[in-house]
C-alpha cells in the first residue's frame, strides 16, 4: 500500500510541473503511465508491479540525482526555503519531494515484493523441470 501511495504521489508532483510547464506536458503524461500501472499492480499485491515500481522509481532517481543536478539543487531550494522563507525556483524546489517519493517508492516496491507470495498460477523454473 505504501508503494502505491508513493507512485501516486509521484504522478500528482508529475501534474504539478506539468501545470507550470507546458513544454513538458506530453513528456509527464507519458512518464506517468508505468507509475500509474505500478500503483494499480501493487494494489492488487501483483510481484510485477513492485517490480516495476522499484524499477521505475530507481531510474528516476538515477537520471535526476546522477545524469544531472536536479536533485540537488531542489534540496538546495529546500535549505534556502528553510534559511530565508523564500524560495526563487518553484520548479525546482519540486525535485525534493519527487525524490522522496520515488525512493519511497523504490524501498516500499522492494519491502512488498519480498512479502508477496507467488501467484497460484505462477511457477518457478525448478518446479517446471520436475
Amino acid at each position: 500500500m505504501l508503494a502505491a501511495g508513493c507512485a501516486i504521489a509521484f504522478i500528482l508532483i508529475l501534474g504539478i510541473s506539468a501545470y507550470w510547464d507546458r513544454t513538458i506536458r506530453l513528456l509527464h503524461l507519458f512518464e506517468a503511465f508505468p507509475y500509474a500501472a505500478a500503483a494499480g499492480l501493487v494494489l492488487r499485491r501483483n510481484k510485477l508491479g513492485y517490480m516495476l515500481g522499484a524499477v521505475g522509481g530507481a531510474f528516476w532517481l538515477w537520471t535526476a540525482g546522477l545524469l544531472t543536478t536536479f536533485i540537488r539543487n531542489g534540496f538546495e531550494r529546500v535549505a534556502m526555503l528553510l534559511r530565508t522563507g523564500r524560495v526563487d525556483r518553484l520548479d525546482i524546489l519540486i525535485a525534493a519531494p519527487a525524490a522522496c517519493a520515488a525512493a519511497g517508492l523504490v524501498l516500499f516496491s522492494i519491502g512488498g515484493y519480498s512479502r508477496v507470495r507467488k501467484n497460484h498460477g505462477e511457477t518457478s523454473a525448478y518446479s517446471r523441470r520436475q
